[in-house]
């Protein structure tokens, strides 16, 4: 009722499922009980399935729910919708100069004044509700150790289609920070679909969340779901690598992540192909996927970063637990020799 309200006297049910983010199923059935008393169902419009409603209900709702949070959001969400709350490039740089000064008093040491500093651009003027500054106020409370106040903030960044990539990232980082995997996997995956610039870095931290999400579900017995997961891990993994470009970092934490998912992969498609009667060709067939990613991206890391620390660590641990991976290769060091 309240988002027919905010759309106006007429409605879509397309319109209400974008606003909502509710299903066409959780529309219609709410708008069944409405219907009658409050909504006219017009059925297929021009403008599409869609409901009217009249202009004295639609000011009573209006005025009875006018500074609750549900009203608050819609209007947020509808102004999202419309492209309205970035606004002009004056709005951005005005934006973007109080994002720097809130960062500026971060390093001070005056985050309390930061999170003030960015409530008031928010409460109004050009800058209000802007996507951006929630963005940076969720970052503020991060660094504040306010988690949940953190987490709400980058939620609104999100909800009103922030771009800027880095409230993503800090979203994500502050969801691994915290082992709640699915989160910082929907945080990254999110800021993959809505952030502008290079992503690399992102898709990292999705892919990782996802890996670590499916060690989770291996642990749980629930194995559909981790091979679900590393599937998606390295589809993650893929784009970060593709976009690393000359981060050297992001690279070598791509190469390490997508060993060691290669690892969890194997492992599944492994016990499932000992498991089966039926279609194990189809089973031993992803095992040597798995198998030929985790070597091709051990033999790069190696190739690429042979001081890296942790690789020779891995490489031990790897092939003391599973020697069958490396059997090809000890076979060819005793030729050799």
């Amino acid at each position: 009722m309240i988002a027919c309200a905010v759309l106006g006297e007429f409605a879509t049910e397309e319109s209400i499922v974008a606003l909502t983010g509710l299903s066409r199923e959780e529309v219609r059935a709410a708008a069944d009980e409405l219907q009658g008393v409050f909504l006219i169902n017009l059925g297929d419009s021009e403008e599409g399935a869609g409901f009217v409603v009249s202009t004295n209900t639609r000011e009573l709702v209006l005025d009875v729910f006018s500074g609750r949070r549900e009203m608050k959001r819609l209007r947020e969400r509808l102004r999202a919708l419309k492209g309205e709350l970035y606004g002009s490039g004056a709005v951005r740089r005005k934006v973007g100069e109080r994002i720097r000064r809130a960062s500026w008093l971060v390093q001070g040491g005056r985050g309390e004044e930061a999170e003030d500093f960015l409530m008031e651009a928010l409460a109004a003027g050009e800058t209000a509700q802007h996507p951006d500054l929630w963005g940076a106020l969720g970052w503020v409370r991060k660094v504040l150790g306010k988690v949940l106040e953190a987490r709400e903030a980058f939620e609104t960044a999100g909800r009103l289609k922030s771009r800027n990539v880095d409230a993503y990232k800090h979203w994500a980082r502050l969801e691994i920070d915290r082992e709640e995997w699915l989160r910082a996997a929907k945080a990254a995956e999110l800021g993959l679909s809505q952030a502008e610039g290079n992503k690399g870095e992102l898709a990292f931290l999705a892919g990782y969340a996802r890996s670590r999400l499916a060690r989770e579900l291996e642990a749980r017995l629930d194995i559909e779901g981790a091979v679900r997961e590393v599937e998606r891990a390295e589809e993650h993994f893929s784009r970060a690598s593709a976009e690393a470009g000359s981060n050297g970092d992001l690279r070598r934490w791509v190469l390490r992540a997508r060993v060691l998912n290669a690892e969890v992969g194997w492992r599944l498609r492994k016990g499932l192909s000992e498991r089966e009667t039926r279609g194990s060709r189809e089973a031993d067939k992803l095992k040597r996927k798995w198998e030929r990613i985790l070597r091709s991206n051990l033999r790069e890391w190696e190739r690429s970063y042979p001081e890296d620390e942790r690789l020779s660590s891995e490489r031990e641990r790897l092939k003391s637990r599973y020697p069958e991976l490396f059997k090809e290769e000890d076979e060819e060091t005793q030729e050799t020799e």
